[in-house]
């Protein structure tokens, strides 16, 4: 054990009261107990507070449903404006300096924060104009 491990010894001189001698008294004071610091929890910060980003998430709940709405989301992507169901908003940031563009849904919106970003968004896209055009081609007119 190092030195300052070992338990601290104390000695008290006093008078007692009662019979007028002198006593010693020796407090063994024990270490503390090593606290044991709890994990912190680090929450990941949002980066851009506009909206969520998950573009996955957002195809699964305002996939197009038709050819005449995929037409309808990229005309509203071509024109930065509203088309059909879908809504384009255009974002400045100015910490970053970037364009952010936000793309409204009919149940939720998503946000494009870069350029990787935006061509799985254009991925997914295409994969879903492709689902529906077999359909259309199975099932007749979809």
């Amino acid at each position: 054990m190092s030195a300052s491990k070992q338990p601290k010894e104390t000695v008290i001189r006093h008078r007692n009261v009662f019979t007028g001698e002198i006593v010693e008294e020796v407090i063994v004071k024990k270490p503390k107990p090593r606290r044991v610091q709890p994990q912190r929890y680090y929450s990941q910060r949002q980066r851009y507070v506009y909206g969520d980003n998950d573009i996955v998430e957002w195809f699964k709940s305002n996939a197009p449903e038709t050819l005449a709405e995929v037409e309808d989301l990229r005309r509203a992507l071509k024109t930065r404006k509203r088309a059909g169901k879908y809504d384009i908003t255009i974002i400045f940031t100015q910490h970053t300096g970037r364009r952010l563009i936000k793309v409204w849904g009919p149940k939720s919106q998503v946000v494009i924060v870069s350029q990787s970003s935006r061509k799985l968004f254009n991925k997914k896209l295409r994969n879903r104009e492709i689902y529906l055009e077999e359909l259309r081609d199975q099932f007749g007119q979809w």
